[in-house]
């Protein structure tokens, strides 16, 4: 792409021409705000004084900011080719060098899953970020980030689709932000009562971006954009609308149907190849750390993985180890006389690792005990939404219709507010999901990869 090339629509413009010092874009995916973000990030870069030479652009990793910078034709490195040098090695590191009106300037490229690196860059004098998907970075870059636009004078532009509304990026920070006068309406009333809690500063800038707003969609393309998730979903709220939502559990009900109940005495227990244990230590209310409940949930696997069966919920009241211990061992045993070897292991929270050797030392039962798989590069808090969204939808995550299992069925169908918020004052099924995903995320890759039921 040329700068010829760039179709201009007025709410670029608007944007390009703001002078705020931090201005957040938040929408949906596709919608042309980092693109926008991206131009606005150079400009300023090109034309800045000569002894302001530092600047970052920040992605997860370093991997993401180059795909969407150095590979990506539609990028200002690319439009700007002319004007900027890609160096991966030399002083500083990863770099674009931008010969600027009134010198050279450095942006560092930077992931911030790379600690150690943004550590020795923020040390730096810099004078701009440009922070892509900002809500997904850690509290800890947030702060120090925040810390050195105000230290440094600089500037900061982050983009995001919508994320948790309980992010410290959105009440500590980016919820002070207010929408562009001529461009209120395009905020949706949701996200718009999330500002609204914080105090304005006049330093701050929100944005809302549609897929009407990337003038390169056309009609077409919008519509299919709309239909590639489930309506409900949590990518469908985040991606499809931008709208702010919880990654855990908030958006199953309107998935779960009738038939995801099955009757116990109807369940082949012969198809049964692994059942597994999710423990997950709940934190209670955060008003009241007596409700907490340490939540077991118990997950039969049929052959091929074609489906996963919850065939217990518990709620163990005490938050004693040895309490939590002894309840869970009754239903395991229930457990290992029904399906015997194929009872795999219990798979707690990998936090708690007093809980967890507290077990190994004293179980009375013989089944591994294992810490639960909360990261990996393919498993993430969204990954283990879409895996539960992707069984519901193809009718493969199903529910015993005992008291247990159906308590866990009910934490997923959430009740919701009239700004979508989810309504549950205790939080529990924040705990009931995570119980349910150490469950299922040792199959993680059988679930994903299973044939097709016919």
């Amino acid at each position: 792409m040329l700068p010829g090339d760039i179709k201009v629509t007025q709410k670029m413009t608007d944007l390009l021409k703001s002078k705020k010092k931090i201005i957040h874009c938040e929408g949906v995916t596709g919608s042309s705000k980092s693109f926008t973000l991206g131009l606005k990030f150079f400009f300023n870069i090109f034309d800045s004084p000569k002894n302001e030479t530092q600047y970052v652009i920040a992605a997860s990793d370093a991997t993401v900011v180059e795909r969407m910078f150095i590979e990506n034709p539609a990028s200002f490195y690319n439009i700007f080719k002319s004007l900027c040098t890609h160096m991966q090695k030399g002083v500083g590191g990863n770099k674009i060098v931008v010969e600027g009106r009134y010198g050279k300037k450095n942006i560092y490229l930077i992931g911030y899953d790379d600690k150690s690196r943004w550590k020795k860059i923020l040390g730096l004098g810099i004078h701009g970020f440009l922070v892509e998907e900002i809500h997904t970075a850690s509290e800890e870059f947030i702060r120090e980030m925040f810390t050195r636009v105000y230290r440094d004078d600089g500037f900061l532009y982050t983009s995001s689709n919508g994320g948790i509304p309980t992010l410290t990026v959105y009440i500590d920070y980016l919820n002070k932000s207010r929408p562009h006068p001529k461009y209120v309406d395009d905020v949706p009333k949701s996200t718009m009562s999330y500002l609204l809690e914080c105090e304005p500063d006049n330093d701050y800038e929100f944005w809302f971006y549609k897929f009407e707003d990337n003038p390169v969609l056309s009609p077409e393309q919008i519509d299919k954009m709309y239909s590639a998730h489930p309506k409900g979903s949590f990518e469908y709220m985040s991606k499809i609308l931008g709208i702010r939502g919880f990654t855990d559990g908030v958006l199953y009900g309107h998935l779960i149907k009738p038939e995801h109940t099955v009757e116990e005495d109807k369940i082949n227990y012969g198809a049964i190849i692994d059942v597994i244990y999710g423990i997950d230590v709940g934190s209670g209310d955060s008003n009241n750390q007596s409700n907490a409940k340490n939540i077991i949930v118990a997950v039969a696997y049929s052959m091929g993985h074609q489906r996963a069966v919850v065939l217990d919920g518990i709620e163990c009241n005490d938050a004693e180890h040895m309490a939590v211990i002894r309840e869970s061992e009754v239903s395991i045993r229930k457990m290992l006389s029904r399906f015997g070897y194929k009872v795999r292991g219990v798979y707690i929270d990998s936090a708690e690792a007093t809980l967890i050797s507290t077990f190994r030392k004293n179980k009375t039962v013989n089944i591994p005990i294992e810490k639960s798989i909360k990261l990996t590069k393919d498993i993430t808090a969204k990954t283990r939404v879409s895996l539960k969204e992707q069984l519901l939808l193809a009718d493969r995550l199903l529910f015993a219709n005992n008291e247990g299992a159906q308590k866990v069925k009910s934490q997923l169908m959430l009740v919701k507010g009239k700004n979508g918020e989810v309504v549950d004052e205790n939080m529990m099924h924040n705990d009931y999901n995570d119980a349910l995903d150490y469950a299922l995320t040792p199959r993680f890759h059988q679930l994903l990869n299973a044939k097709r039921l016919h």
